[in-house]
C-alpha cells in the first residue's frame, strides 16, 4: 500500500499513480505548445482529474535546450494556471516542474503542494524552500548535467548504481534539512544525462529502485528511450 502526503494532501492507493503533465511552454518537445494557451491549459487539467489523475504537473519551461525563460517569465506562465487549479480542484496535489527557488516560493505561497525538480537539486536552495513550506520533493537524477543541456557521451560504471546512490543520497539530505519525508520521491529521469542504452538498463532494473522504499517517480512520453522500445517492441513480436 502506498500512502503519500504533500503539505496535508493525503494519497493512499494499491496501485500505481498518474501524474498528469501540462506544460505551459509554446516549444515543449511533446506537444509543441498544445497547452500554451491558458485556455487550453485549462481544458486539458479538468479533462485529466475527470480522467483519474491522482497529481497534477504543470511546468513553464521545456527540458531541451533554447531560448532563455527569465524567472518572470516561468512564473507568467504557471502562476495564473496553478491559482486556477487550486481553487477549481482544492483536494487536487498540485505539483511545479522547476529548478529554481525563486519559482519554488512563490508557487509554494500559491498553493502548491509538489516541486517537481528534474535538474538534481542544481539549485541548493530548492531544498530549502520544500522543507520551509512543508512541500514534498522529486529527487532526480541526471548526471551532473547543466539545465536545459544535453548530454555528451555520459558515462557511468553502473548507470543503475549511481541514480540510486544519487537519488537517495539528495531524498535524505531532503529529509535532513526539513521535508517530510513522506513527500519525498525519487526519479531516475529516463534520457536526462543518460543515453538510450543507460535509460533502458534503469528501466530493466527498475526493481532495485523501488526496493530502495523510497517513492519512484518516472516519466515516459517522446523521449528516445519510449521510442527505441515501441521499436524493440514491434521487432520482437514481429
Amino acid at each position: 500500500m502506498l500512502e503519500l502526503a504533500f503539505r496535508g494532501r493525503t494519497v493512499v492507493s494499491d496501485r500505481a499513480l498518474i501524474m498528469a503533465i501540462v506544460n505551459r511552454t509554446p516549444d515543449s518537445f511533446y506537444d509543441h505548445g498544445a497547452t500554451f494557451a491558458e485556455d487550453r491549459a485549462r481544458e486539458a487539467i479538468a479533462h485529466a482529474v475527470a480522467e483519474g489523475a491522482d497529481v497534477l504537473d504543470i511546468g513553464g519551461i521545456p527540458a531541451s535546450p533554447g531560448p532563455e525563460v527569465t524567472v518572470e517569465e516561468e512564473l507568467d506562465r504557471v502562476l495564473p494556471t496553478l491559482e486556477w487549479t487550486r481553487e477549481e480542484f482544492p483536494d487536487l496535489v498540485i505539483s511545479i516542474d522547476t529548478y529554481r527557488h525563486e519559482v519554488a516560493d512563490v508557487v509554494c505561497r500559491a498553493g502548491a503542494d509538489l516541486l517537481n525538480d528534474t535538474w538534481q537539486g542544481y539549485d541548493p536552495k530548492m531544498l530549502e524552500v520544500a522543507a520551509k513550506y512543508g512541500a514534498g520533493y522529486v529527487c532526480s537524477h541526471t548526471g551532473g548535467l547543466q539545465p536545459r543541456t544535453d548530454p555528451t557521451r555520459p558515462q557511468y560504471d553502473d548507470v543503475v548504481a549511481d541514480v540510486i546512490t544519487e537519488t537517495t543520497s539528495l531524498a535524505e539530505k531532503a529529509v535532513a534539512l526539513g521535508v517530510p519525508r513522506e513527500g519525498v520521491l525519487i526519479d531516475p529521469a529516463i534520457d536526462f544525462g543518460k543515453n538510450t542504452y543507460q535509460s533502458l538498463e534503469i528501466l530493466g532494473r527498475l526493481q532495485e529502485m523501488i526496493d530502495t522504499g523510497w517513492p519512484v517517480l518516472m516519466a515516459m512520453s517522446t523521449t528516445r528511450t519510449s521510442s527505441a522500445r515501441r521499436s524493440a517492441s514491434s521487432w520482437t513480436t514481429g
